[in-house]
């Protein structure tokens, strides 16, 4: 009787272990919550969730980039001229969220507006796809100080790299002169850089962070632009509706590991079961 009934345990264990899984895994592949609470339903909710950002402007830390720069967006073709750091700079107009999938697909969606002209204000759908360890053949792009990378602060082999989805990928105007109009982004770099994603790679700080560059349907360029557009970002992990890490590959055990506990409880009974015979 006892037998039986330790048996009957450790396949409970196991059974419990795994359905304990498949609910994580489930429950985290449904959405975020941001620092308040709110939760943030993903663009495509066919699409398996693997991480979850919330996405600011980046901003030059003094320390590791000393230019005076902080933005989300620079579009230099929507907001030239004069001088500082309003010039071609948009940030972000509430909540803005960096989800990557379990496909290798990434999506990056908010509102951002311009500081020399609040009216100015778009709806970002940017839509990423091919994610890999390898950078465009101009590999990492390095904008901080050279010591930020040679002292280890930041090691660009830790990085990846997405490409921008051309067919995806718009700038959706809100209010003014380009309200209802889409701008189609597409990269302008010839496979030079690609979407880089890790800790500098933002290209303003050390920070956790993104940064790509593009240029679109309307030319968004001005002389002296090098013909480009940019986004730089930070992002901070939001929090699983189950309290995981942003990182769900890290926080949430893989279906390998949760087998192999099983199988160690089972075995584990069985060696009790061994014991006991003696």
């Amino acid at each position: 009787m006892k037998t039986t009934k330790l048996l009957t345990s450790v396949f409970a264990l196991g059974s419990i272990a795994l359905g304990t899984l498949g609910q994580a895994k489930e429950a985290a592949a449904i959405s975020f919550t941001d620092p308040n609470g709110q939760i943030i339903e993903a663009q495509d909710p066919e699409k398996e969730l693997l991480r979850g950002w919330l996405a600011d402007e980046a901003v030059s830390d003094g320390v590791n980039h000393t230019s005076n720069h902080n933005h989300a967006f620079w579009l230099p073709g929507l907001i030239g001229g004069g001088e500082g750091v309003n010039k071609g700079t948009f940030v972000w107009d509430g909540p803005a969220v960096f989800y990557e999938y379990e496909d290798g697909t990434a999506n990056l969606f908010g509102s951002i507006y311009a500081l020399r002209d609040e009216n100015k204000k778009f709806d970002v759908n940017v839509w990423f796809e091919g994610k890999t360890e390898t950078s465009g053949f101009g590999g990492p792009k390095k904008e901080l100080k050279g010591s930020t990378y040679s002292n280890g602060t930041v090691d660009t082999d830790e990085w990846y790299y997405y490409d921008v989805d051309e067919e995806m990928s718009t700038l959706t105007g809100v209010t003014g002169e380009y309200a209802g109009k889409t701008l189609n982004l597409f990269d302008i770099t010839d496979g030079k850089y690609t979407t880089q994603v890790g800790i500098g790679a933002n290209g303003k700080n050390s920070n956790m962070g993104l940064s790509t560059w593009f240029g679109d349907s309307e030319g968004f360029t001005y002389a002296g632009s090098g013909n480009h557009s940019d986004i730089n970002i930070d992002l901070v992990a939001l929090q699983g509706e189950e309290g995981g890490s942003g990182i769900l590959s890290e926080s949430v055990p893989e279906p390998a590991t949760m087998s192999l506990l099983s199988l160690g409880l089972i075995g584990s009974g069985m060696g009790a079961l061994k014991r006991k015979k003696k």
